[in-house]
């Protein structure tokens, strides 16, 4: 998804003694293919503030094996030299963490919705598939999602020596054994809506052999490579039992049972929940928490449009709402709903009404009539071949398949949202306030649900997890150590110059009548500055009022940049910020930007901005911290970024000592969640709690804090 990515760079000057530079020497160009300065001092592990001035890529020491939940040995077998998109080989490695826990505080033990997971050492079998469907005279084209899940399931009921396989949904098939028996294709006939098909199943290749035993080097500490293989490989097998139940994103799963509520639109929010393999200090575990997100309702065309745009169509449409329509509903599936076979489509365009948009009749029916006349509206056609349209002045949809080339030209009435669309599409509000209400629940109830979920699933039940001997001890959520820090004070400046202390007291502080008063302005003017707007943009804002307002968050899309935003300290006190906003637009193929493209730039700027502020001084130490990193993505941050940063720094430094650089990761979008339980009642944890222990990183300095009280009953937790 493409979205806003923010930054905060506190440049905070530590000591006295700060490095001078010339005017002119902040006008440097940057340097090519320029090396990262290095000989600089160090210390060991002074503050957290110096915890990432040395970035190496030397490898950690191995500190004593943990108990880890590993039961066998792995067996060495040959490794196929298939390499992963994203290399393993890194620039920069994360600092390890400098010691085993912190201590200040007082230790307590609170509830976290991981649950440990047993799991056997195995060799997997990573094979390329292809299913297709066989069509007249042999043609082939490729089967959709469900159809070749299908296809699989029978062909594991009634095939022989077929093993016990999962499916990644794509071209990927999992299994324990070689696949020795299947290198002809094999054909298979299943019924959907009542239309006999005949698919082809075909063993392409054998891809490669995963260890499982490397997510245990990895808790180890063998390695601080983290295996996303061997994990992505496990999750897929957590999967395969319920794909039936459930549609599957990513890693969230929604009941298709349930009763959507409707959020006014034509779209539906669903609840559900998330579930990921979490490699920690304490061996692997499954991570499982709420979930929620919006679906579009499998309505008529017509009936979605007026809801969608919140006006009545069935009157007819301008250009300008024609054009707003387009942008809105490109590509959305739809399905046929005229005949007695359903077709599913993309929607492309729009064109003509049906009434007055014509084709040639001998395309399109091959009967005795059709030699008689060779001109026909898309109208007439329906009205002699099906029913009289109830809507012909409305545009027809240009909807492929992805097998034809040419436009089928469908009337809007004819058409139906496919089920179970995922709706990606900013709410407004009114839809959030809608959301906010029913996925923001009491801790008592999230953990009552969390564990109806765990029931639900059945994890020991699954015919699939056997197969890699795994085992979820979910009797109740794991119990973890804690600790509750000192109450922090605030000093800041009241009236008269007086510095005012203000004890932290439950996560909040008071402040009101606290500050100086400001002047009071008793006559003012007001100057406005405007022009008459267009009344054709008046009307396309009507149309695509859900999608214009927004800017920085957008949605998925090829088309539409994201914005990457850095801001900056200006003065040692941290009390003045400059921001940097750079657009970015996505590569060929892809929906967003992982990295912030002009990092270096933008640091230099601010530090140019920091050093006017503060009499041509430069900070000593640079604390740099990160929003919106994914897992998956968070060596690319750093390889990237860090080493921009420093480019950046050599620039504006010159030939002056370097400062040290922290490069801190915060991350709020994470599904862990603590539960504190006195034995009666179980509520959220206080502010001030930190856990470093047990869920965190096996080697990575990484801890999670509850830095701030509850809002109603939500609490942030940074990790």
């Amino acid at each position: 998804m493409a979205k806003e990515r923010k930054s905060r760079t506190d440049l905070n000057s530590a000591t006295s003694s700060k490095p001078s530079i010339e005017p002119n020497s902040l006008e440097k160009d940057l340097p090519t293919n320029q090396a990262i300065a290095s000989g600089r001092s160090q210390s060991e592990f002074p503050t957290p503030f110096e915890a990432m001035a040395n970035l190496s890529i030397q490898s950690t020491e191995s500190r004593k094996d943990k108990n880890v939940r590993s039961q066998t040995e792995p067996t060495k077998r040959r490794r196929y030299g298939v390499y992963s998109v994203v290399p393993d080989s890194t620039v920069l490695k994360p600092i390890s963490r400098p010691d085993d826990q912190g201590t200040i505080g007082k230790a307590i033990e609170i509830y976290t919705n991981h649950f440990p997971v047993f799991i056997d050492d195995a060799i997997i079998n990573q094979y390329d598939i292809e299913i297709v469907m066989v069509r007249e005279e042999r043609k082939l084209c490729p089967a959709k999602k469900g159809e070749r899940r299908e296809v699989l399931q029978k062909l594991s009921k009634h095939e022989k020596n077929f093993p016990i396989v999962w499916y990644d949904q794509g071209k990927h098939l999992y299994t324990k054994e070689l696949l020795t028996d299947f290198t002809t294709a094999r054909r298979v006939k299943l019924t959907i809506h009542n239309e006999e098909k005949i698919f082809e199943f075909k063993v392409l290749n054998l891809v490669r052999q995963e260890k499982i035993g490397n997510i245990f080097d990895f808790i180890r500490e063998k390695t601080a490579i983290r295996p996303r293989d061997p994990i992505r490989i496990i999750e897929t097998l957590f999967k395969q039992s319920v794909h039936n139940e459930y549609v599957c994103i990513r890693n969230k799963y929604y009941d298709r049972c349930q009763k959507l509520t409707d959020l006014g639109d034509g779209r539906g929010l669903a609840s559900g929940f998330h579930q990921a393999l979490c490699l920690t200090r304490g061996g692997p575990t499954i991570n499982v928490n709420l979930a929620f997100t919006c679906f579009y309702q499998p309505l008529n065309f017509v009936e979605f449009a007026c809801r969608y745009l919140r006006q009545d169509i069935r009157q007819g449409v301008n250009k300008a709402e024609l054009e707003g329509m387009e942008e809105l509903f490109w590509n959305l599936p739809i399905r046929t709903t005229h005949a007695r076979r359903s077709i599913q489509y993309r929607l492309k365009r729009f064109d003509l009404p049906a009434d007055k948009l014509t084709f040639d009749l001998r395309h399109a029916d091959n009967s005795e009539s059709a030699s008689l006349q060779k001109e026909t509206t898309v109208a007439e056609y329906f009205e002699k071949k099906y029913k009289k349209l109830a809507y012909p002045h409305l545009p027809c949809i240009d909807a492929r398949n992805g097998e034809e080339e040419r436009a089928q030209w469908l009337p809007i009435e004819t058409v139906q949202i496919v089920e179970w669309e995922h709706a990606m599409r900013p709410l407004d509000s009114v839809q959030q306030a809608i959301v906010a209400k029913k996925s923001i629940v009491e801790p008592s109830q999230r953990y009552d649900k969390i564990m109806e979920i765990i029931r639900n699933r059945n994890f020991n039940a699954d015919r699939y997890l056997p197969v890699l001997n795994i085992h979820v001890k979910a009797e109740e959520m794991l119990k973890i150590r804690a600790r509750i820090l000192p109450l922090p004070q605030i000093t800041y400046r009241g009236q008269n110059n007086q510095d005012i202390v203000e004890y932290v007291t439950f996560g909040k502080w008071i402040i009101r009548n606290q500050f100086c008063s400001t002047s009071v302005i008793n006559k003012w003017d007001m100057i406005y500055f405007g022009t008459k707007p267009d009344a054709n943009i008046i009307e396309i804002l009507k149309i695509s009022e859900q999608q214009l307002p927004s800017i920085t968050h957008t949605t998925s899309s090829k088309k539409i940049s994201s914005i990457a935003a850095i801001l900056g300290s200006c003065d040692p006190s941290c009390s003045r910020y400059a921001a940097r906003l750079c657009e970015q637009y996505p590569k060929k193929d892809r929906c967003s930007i992982e990295i912030i493209k002009e990092m270096d730039k933008m640091i230099i700027d601010l530090l140019k901005v920091y050093a006017r502020s503060c009499g041509n001084t430069l900070p000593n130490r640079i604390v740099f911290y990160r929003d919106g990193v994914d897992d998956g993505q968070f060596q690319k941050v750093l390889d990237n970024e860090v080493n921009k940063i420093k480019t950046a720094c050599q620039v504006v430094y010159g030939n002056n000592p370097l400062p040290k650089l922290t490069f801190i990761i915060v991350k709020k979008r994470h599904n862990t969640r603590f539960f504190a339980y006195d034995g009666q009642n179980t509520s959220n944890i206080e502010a001030g709690t930190v856990v470093d222990l047990d869920i965190t990183n096996p080697s990575q300095f990484d801890f999670y804090l509850c830095s701030q009280a509850a809002m109603y009953v939500f609490q942030i937790l940074h990790h």
